[in-house]
């Protein structure tokens, strides 16, 4: 399993010209076997490799471009091979065995992006877009082990919403929803590219941020700031965040550290944002 979930990586993430090649080599390969052998060995299910490989990589336009490539090489070898008989004959199989190519090419697009709707439904909140508790949860564990060798600063934070239980009491469960995708929409747009946000579950959401504190404070104030200009059934909405700045050490201890903070923060007043220093040593 682990080899075939490696194989179809290959041809997913492979370099196109490096795919092409391979099932451009794999058409030519059988066409030789085909036409040595002669008419009287099948060589037909051997055709559909190289349309597999092509279909996998290049989706349906690769499909019927490589089904189109492998019924023209079955019909050089077919009339080069087969009986002498009416150009008709040989003209209908080609047309069949296309259509059989472009079928099964067709399934294989619809395969492959099953499985990545079943990877990105595994990796991402179905509701905000944004990732999940486990890719959270796996991606924070590493950035963890990389600031223990490195001693490079990362910034665990927690964000809770200060008036979504207010909205979704008053205005319903479809305004709760609205408003958990404004913010999931306002903390992407105020995150930098290699930080990673995550919906935990309920209004809850995490970040992580790579850099010094400093770098980090300036992130979580502007995602405060701007989660407070949201207004969802004409209510205000804001939140509070707190965080812990580690050079390593657990998830679970970053994280509770976050939420200790986090409980400071609200404490204060509403919008507001704590962040902590190991060992859990307030910074602000």
């Amino acid at each position: 399993m682990q080899a075939e979930s490696s194989l179809l990586r290959s041809l997913e993430d492979g370099p196109p010209a490096a795919v092409l090649m391979v099932a451009i080599a794999a058409a030519l390969l059988v066409a030789i076997i085909d036409g040595v052998t002669g008419p009287d060995v099948s060589f037909s299910f051997f055709y559909v490799m190289p349309v597999a490989i092509v279909a996998w990589r290049f989706l349906r336009a690769g499909a019927v471009a490589a089904a189109t490539f492998a019924s023209a090489i079955w019909l050089g070898i077919d009339l080069a091979t087969g009986p002498v008989r009416p150009l008709a004959i040989p003209l209908w199989n080609t047309l069949i065995r296309g259509a059989f190519f472009v079928t099964i090419g067709v399934l294989l697009v619809g395969l492959r992006q099953a499985l990545i709707r079943e990877r990105d439904l595994a990796r991402f909140d179905a509701l905000t877009g944004l990732a999940n508790r486990r890719t959270f949860v796996d991606v924070a564990g590493g950035e963890l082990a990389r600031a223990d060798r490195t001693a490079e600063p990362v910034t665990i934070a927690l964000i809770d919403l200060d008036e979504f239980k207010a909205i979704n009491d008053s205005a319903g469960h479809g305004s709760g929803d609205a408003a958990l995708r404004s913010v999931a929409r306002t903390i992407e747009s105020s995150v930098r590219r290699h930080d990673l946000a995550a919906r935990l579950g309920g209004d809850e959401f995490a970040l992580l941020v790579t850099g010094s504190g400093i770098e980090a404070r300036a992130v979580l104030e502007r995602i405060c700031e701007r989660v407070g200009w949201i207004e969802i059934a004409e209510r205000p909405l804001g939140c509070s965040i707190g965080a812990s700045t580690v050079t390593g050490g657990s998830l679970d201890d970053a994280l509770a550290a976050a939420d200790r903070a986090l409980y400071r923060a609200k404490r204060r007043g509403k919008g507001q944002v704590e962040i902590v220093d190991a060992p859990d040593r307030a910074v602000s």
